[in-house]
């Protein structure tokens, strides 16, 4: 069974895991199936995972460059949203026009200040700073 949780709550360059995080995943898990109450973990996932200042992932093409595209910055939770992705970044290569859906994930909403306002956000970046 692969069953994920939250990242810690600080900024971490570690690819070992931390005891925030093993209890976090075990209360997760049994909060969710009681029944696994006591199991141990066989294994456990460590390692970097590529977060931007928002939390929400870069979704982009064609500027700078003509015929360059990105899909990045999804850290703990592409999986998730990857079918949808998929069909609206596929879209925007063949017509090279961004999908409405897409628009707010553009790699210059940090050089505009306009981030997404994702909740979970360490730090919030303002003109200000």
């Amino acid at each position: 069974m692969a069953t994920g949780a939250h990242m810690d709550q600080w900024p971490n360059y570690t690819t070992q895991n931390t005891a925030h995080y093993i209890k976090h995943q075990a209360e997760a898990l049994s909060d969710w199936l009681p029944c696994l109450r006591g199991v141990k973990f066989m294994r456990i996932w460590g390692g970097l995972a590529d977060m931007t200042p928002d939390m929400a992932p870069i979704m982009d093409g064609n500027d700078p460059i003509e015929g360059f595209y990105m899909d990045c910055g999804w850290g703990y939770f592409g999986f998730k949203s990857c079918s949808a992705v998929g069909k609206y970044m596929a879209q925007y290569m063949a017509s090279g026009h961004c999908p409405e859906i897409l628009k707010p994930f553009n790699l210059r909403r940090y050089e505009n200040h306009q981030l997404m306002g994702e909740t979970a956000a360490l730090v919030s970046y303002t003109p200000d700073n």
